[in-house]
């Protein structure tokens, strides 16, 4: 049975970028080879896997499309600030589609999908779950956004006071939901792509929506 992974901001070929997101590695070439063993380790040739951005930063302006050849799966890309979809549809790099924004309903939840963190999104107040990447942050759980308490207020549970008073929401809001927010970047998944069925796992709201 295939599965369904999601990652993004490999940054292929990108020299700088290993300072800049402090990554483990003492070259470009050792980066760009741990990031397609990983992928390959993991994603078999029939399983699908959402990349949200900023596959490549090298010289070449084909450089994303090579490397997407040497990754296994069925690839939908979602548009980053770095990346330039000429030629992505030959056939030998896999890639299915290539949006700026996805909304996926797969076993019975719903995923939107978008390089860039989201304050916000539709099905939010229903337990959908946003994935992102573009900050490079180490930590895939990102709760930061306020959830609801029977009082009324709305916080943080780190922060210990209120962050919004009076909040309106719809009446179905489940009581104590937390923000499923994850960021799906290398950097906080061990530069290997996550599968779907963990990123259900850790969603902190597990009831399954109707769709």
């Amino acid at each position: 049975m295939s599965k369904v992974f999601f990652t993004g901001c490999t940054h292929f070929d990108h020299a700088n970028i290993i300072g800049l997101a402090n990554r483990p590695f003492n070259s470009v070439e050792e980066m760009n080879d741990v990031l397609v063993h990983n992928w390959n380790s993991v994603v078999k040739s029939n399983d699908e896997v959402f990349l949200l951005g900023d596959i490549a930063y090298g010289p070449s302006s084909n450089s994303a499309g090579y490397w997407l050849s040497k990754l296994t799966g069925r690839k939908t890309i979602i548009l980053g600030n770095h990346d330039d979809s000429k030629g992505w549809f030959d056939v030998d790099a896999g890639v299915r589609d290539v949006q700026n924004y996805y909304d996926l309903k797969r076993k019975g939840h719903r995923f939107i999908l978008f390089h860039y963190p989201m304050e916000d999104w539709d099905g939010r107040y229903r337990g959908s779950i946003h994935l992102h990447c573009h900050t490079h942050q180490k930590q895939l759980e990102r709760p930061s956004i306020p959830y609801i308490e029977t009082s009324g207020l709305s916080r943080y549970p780190a922060d210990p006071l209120p962050s919004t008073v009076g909040l309106t929401l719809p009446g179905n809001y489940p009581e104590g939901l937390y923000c499923n927010r994850f960021n799906v970047t290398v950097e906080a998944t061990n530069y290997t792509p996550i599968s779907m069925d963990e990123i259900i796992a850790r969603s902190i709201y597990k009831e399954h929506i109707p769709i």
